[in-house]
Parts: structure tokens; sequence; C-alpha cells
């Protein structure tokens, strides 16, 4: 077109090479596992919910180059350009398609018991009964240094009603607390 603006053309690029002549189906499919850096087989047979998805994998990995399957580590990859751009097409989808879409993604990863994983999605969705419902099943082992922030932010946010409904979880965050000498936090939470 005689100009280039580099994230503009390439999402333009994407949109018409790579996106808009995938099926229907198709489209659905990469939207909703956009939202993973790396996925399983298995945990997009769980995000899809439909019996032919190893079948839309094989498609999708035979005729784009843009998700790739390592066959060591039994993971798909989506290039982070052809991810950016589907980004960017979910978050112009319904707000309640796009917390659906966060609502399984945590639910896959509680019942994987990766809970600061979990934890992040239910965030995403505003879903605070379960970001609490995930701390009170983490055994601790996520109480990291590196995770205090994040748990830290996801607790200021979370409403009061919900935190009264989950008073383990809360007992454990002033555990998380006290064991990285937050005190002026710790007496500040309740």
């Amino acid at each position: 077109e005689g100009s280039y603006s580099p994230v503009k053309n390439i999402y333009t690029l994407i949109e018409k090479a790579v996106y808009v002549p995938l099926s229907d189906e198709m489209k659905d499919f990469v939207i909703i596992m956009c939202v993973f850096e790396s996925f399983t087989s298995e945990q997009a047979v769980y995000m899809r919910g439909k019996e032919n998805t190893g079948q839309l994998l094989k498609e999708l990995t035979g005729k784009n180059a843009f998700v790739k399957y390592d066959g060591k580590l039994k993971t798909y990859h989506m290039h982070k350009i052809f991810c950016d751009f589907l980004q960017e097409e979910l978050n112009r989808k319904d707000i309640s398609r796009r917390q659906g879409i966060y609502q399984k993604a945590g639910h896959w990863y509680l019942k994987t018991g990766n809970y600061i994983i979990a934890r992040h999605y239910f965030y995403q969705c505003g879903d605070f009964d379960n970001v609490l419902l995930a701390l009170e099943e983490d055994r601790s082992n996520s109480f990291t240094n590196e995770n205090k922030e994040i748990l830290k932010q996801h607790m200021a946010d979370c409403p009061g009603e919900v935190k009264s409904r989950h008073p383990y979880a809360v007992l454990k965050y002033l555990m998380h607390l006290f064991v990285h000498n937050e005190r002026e936090l710790f007496s500040q939470v309740y």
C-alpha cells in the first residue's frame, strides 16, 4: 500500500492472510485458545468442550505456520504476533464471552492444581469467589516472594462480602503476609 506501520500493518496482514481464511469453527477455537501461552490437546478439548478438537488441532498445525506442535513437550504454541492479534479479537467480543473463556481457563488450572494461574484467570473475569477458592486449595506452595504482589492485588480488589464467605482463604492470606513480614498490611486485613 506504499507505507508501513508495524503493528497496524502486521495485524492487517495476519487478519487477511491467516485469520479470514479460517472457518468460523476454527476462528472460534483459536480465539478461545489465545488466552494461553501454550496448551496441551487435553486442555484444548476441555476449553472447547467438543470431541472433534483433535481434528481441528491437526488441521490448524497442518495449514498454519503460526501454530506449532512441540512433540517433545506435547504442547501447542501460537506465534506471539498471531496470539496478540487474536487477543485483540477476543477483546472485541461480548464481555460475557470473554469472561466465560477466562472462567473456563481458571477452572482448568484449578483442576490441574496450578493455583497461581487459576487465580490469574478468575481475577481476569472478576470471579473473586473462585480466586479465594484457589487460594484455599493451594497448599501454600505459591506463597513465594515473587507471587506476593499479585496476591496482595487480588486481595485488595476482592469485595469484603466475598472475603466474608471465605474465612479460610483470608486466614491463609494472613499467614502469607506474616511469613513475608508484611506487618502493616497484616494489621489492616480485618
